[in-house]
């Protein structure tokens, strides 16, 4: 491909880097709540709010646990977790969950290389769109970690338009596969597959019948042999408890594995199909509105 798609790669893996930044130490909250059951309330403003399943405590916020309930907690900076069950009142603070009244909470400690930071949490696809013409919207993958060697991607289909045309670069820009398709998807051939811990750019380009041309360009990462293994080694076993599998999830979107972590809160929902929390981390997912 030529310099123009080279600057366009550059820019892209640049604005990666960028939304990875985390976020100012004195806005992050210093928990969140891997999974309740029954009644728990935060003070917040003079009144009351109920806390659900993903709901982050800043420091120093109180909160009430109903008797029956049962609320687990992971600290992001320690990296452990507390649960609580049964009439308590604790307070959340950076180094632990301390005990103001009633049953106290239990501790345990989390793999090391499993802990949570709340900048993990922010949802921030990369795209490059052009502003001189209509764009064909990526859908995935964009600005993420794909651990499958053959990725299928995804775009927004186009009105009238009957064949786009696809193309995936690598870190220099050249064009490693380029080809053909009437579908709004393409996945790549077993004679194609992507190599580990590496940067890809893709495009896709299309005309309609009154040759008006459209476009979209998408960025992402291949998941290390490493983080491939980790994966595996952190998955929780099949009857794990819920906060297990809502941790893992968190720690999956957190490396960018979103379309894995998707999979998991597709579980978590079925055990916690009210949820709130559970329905808007699927909604921002790899399927959602970005």
């Amino acid at each position: 491909m030529g310099q123009g798609f080279c600057r366009t790669l550059t820019i892209l893996l640049a604005g990666f880097a960028g939304v990875c930044l985390p976020a100012a130490a004195q806005t992050r909250p210093v928990a969140i709540v891997t999974d309740v059951q029954g009644r728990a309330v935060v003070q917040r403003g003079g009144q009351p709010v109920r806390i659900a399943l993903l709901t982050e405590l800043a420091d120093g916020e109180e909160v009430e646990v109903a008797q029956g309930t049962r609320l687990v907690a992971v600290l992001y900076w320690p990296g452990n977790e507390y649960a609580v069950s049964g009439f308590s009142r604790v307070r959340f603070t950076v180094a632990a969950l301390e005990p103001l009244a009633g049953v106290a909470p239990q501790r345990r400690d989390m793999p090391a290389d499993m802990r949570l930071n709340p900048s993990g949490l922010v949802q921030a696809g990369v795209q490059m769109r052009s502003v001189a013409r209509p764009t064909i919207v990526t859908v995935h993958p964009v600005g993420v970690r794909v651990l499958d060697a053959l990725p299928e991607f995804r775009w927004q289909p186009v009105d009238g338009v009957r064949e786009y045309e696809f193309s995936l670069s690598g870190e220099s820009g050249g064009t490693l596969f380029a080809a053909r398709t009437t579908e709004p998807r393409i996945a790549l051939p077993a004679t194609q597959p992507l190599a580990p811990g590496l940067r890809y750019a893709w495009r896709v380009r299309a005309s309609d019948a009154n040759g008006r041309e459209s476009s979209g360009i998408a960025a992402f990462f291949t998941a290390s042999e490493q983080l491939a293994a980790d994966v595996k080694r952190l998955q929780p076993p099949a009857a794990a408890a819920v906060e297990r599998w809502v941790t893992y999830a968190l720690w999956l979107r957190q490396e960018r594995l979103h379309a894995e972590a998707d999979r998991v809160w597709q579980r978590v929902q079925a055990l916690r199909p009210d949820d709130t929390g559970v329905r808007a981390m699927l909604a921002s997912g790899e399927g959602g509105s970005r």
